[in-house]
């Protein structure tokens, strides 16, 4: 601290906290980074798209696993809209 050596105890105190503020201000802007980042894309399809997987999934039998796939992506693509919002 040799370069606070000049400085009144006044000074040397605010500048001491000062640093302590910036590094837990800091400290708590890394947490926070990644979180802004954490919900995952969601991909648009087109009114085209959409109706063929709908034409497609009704042509499958009724206990098709594919179908359970399906209502799991659903619930997974709304939990990403709410991440967002």
């Amino acid at each position: 601290m040799r370069m606070l050596k000049g400085l009144s105890r006044y000074s040397r105190r605010n500048y001491r906290r000062l640093l302590i503020v910036l590094m837990i201000s800091s400290f708590l802007t890394a947490c926070n980074a990644g979180s802004f980042s954490s919900c995952p894309v969601i991909v648009e399809y087109s009114n085209q798209t959409e109706a063929q997987v709908d034409h497609d999934l009704a042509l499958l039998p009724p206990n098709s696993p594919v179908k359970d796939f399906m209502k799991d992506y659903s619930v997974l693509r709304n939990e990403a809209r709410a991440c967002l919002q």
